[in-house]
């Protein structure tokens, strides 16, 4: 089994996505074409066996990790930074990103809703530091 890593001044300066496989760490960051070095968080989805990385500030990274990257920035969303903390896909295989100030509900045919803190209180939606939970 692979292991996958998402660093961001830890094992270099810059960071990075590692892949760890026969004792071995690599930096996976060039091959699988992702330019931001300040890398968040992962989500692997095992029934699409996607990727998904989360940037500090950059957007989000969709990888498959036999083929291509998609890359998702603020821009796509609609916003002017986009800083990912968290990530989720549901049994809908709805991915939720958690961001700094946002949820960002992104439905697989990338189309996604944005709620940010003033929506999320007045529709009574609870926030963890560790996870999401609606209510």
């Amino acid at each position: 089994n692979n292991l996958y890593f998402s660093t961001y001044n830890i094992n270099s300066p810059e960071g990075g996505l590692f892949k760890y496989y026969n004792n071995k760490l690599t930096d996976i960051s060039k091959q699988t074409n992702i330019k931001s070095k300040a890398l968040w968080c992962l989500f692997y989805d095992n029934e699409t066996q996607l990727l998904w990385v989360g940037t500090d500030g950059n957007g989000l990274y969709k990888v498959d990790l036999s083929k291509q990257i998609q890359f998702l920035n603020s821009e796509f969303f609609g916003l002017d930074e986009l800083q990912i903390q968290e990530l989720y896909n549901d049994e809908n295989n709805i991915t939720w990103i958690g961001a700094k100030d946002y949820i960002i509900k992104l439905h697989p045919d990338l189309s996604f809703q944005i709620m940010d803190k003033a929506t999320l209180w007045n529709n009574n939606i609870k926030l963890k530091m560790d996870s999401l939970h609606l209510i």
